[in-house]
C-alpha cells in the first residue's frame, strides 16, 4: 500500500518546485516567487513539518552575520511533484551544493539552464 500524498497549497507547490531546481537562501526564493515573507514563511513550516524538505543555516559571505537559511529536499526522488530535482553526486553537504552552484552561475556556459 502507497503512503498518502499530502494536500499542498498552490504557493507550497511552487515553493517546492522552486526547491527542487535551486538552492537559494528563502528570502530569495520568497522574492523570485512574488511571496510576502509571511506567506513565504507559511509554506516553509508546512513543508517541513511534512518532512518534505530540510532547513540548513550555510555561510553566504566572510564576516559577521552573512549566514542564510537555505530548504534543502533531503530525497530528491521523492515523487510529490513532478520537478526535476537536483543532482547530488556523492552526496555532498547543502554547503558545499551550494557554492558550487554559485560559483557556476558566474562561469560562462557552466550551466545549461
Amino acid at each position: 500500500m502507497k503512503p498518502a500524498k499530502p494536500a499542498l497549497s498552490a504557493n507550497e507547490k511552487k515553493l517546492l518546485t522552486r526547491i527542487c531546481t535551486v538552492l537559494e537562501p528563502v528570502s530569495t526564493a520568497y522574492t523570485a516567487l512574488g511571496f510576502h515573507p509571511t506567506t513565504g514563511n507559511r509554506a516553509k513550516q508546512k513543508l517541513l513539518a511534512l518532512g518534505l524538505v530540510e532547513e540548513h543555516v550555510l555561510t553566504v559571505r566572510r564576516g559577521r552575520g552573512n549566514q542564510a537559511h537555505i530548504l534543502f529536499r533531503p530525497t530528491p526522488g521523492m515523487p510529490i511533484l513532478k520537478c526535476s530535482a537536483l543532482s547530488r553526486p556523492g552526496r555532498d553537504s547543502p554547503q558545499h551544493q551550494y557554492l558550487v552552484q554559485t560559483i557556476a552561475r558566474h562561469l560562462p556556459r557552466a550551466i545549461s539552464s
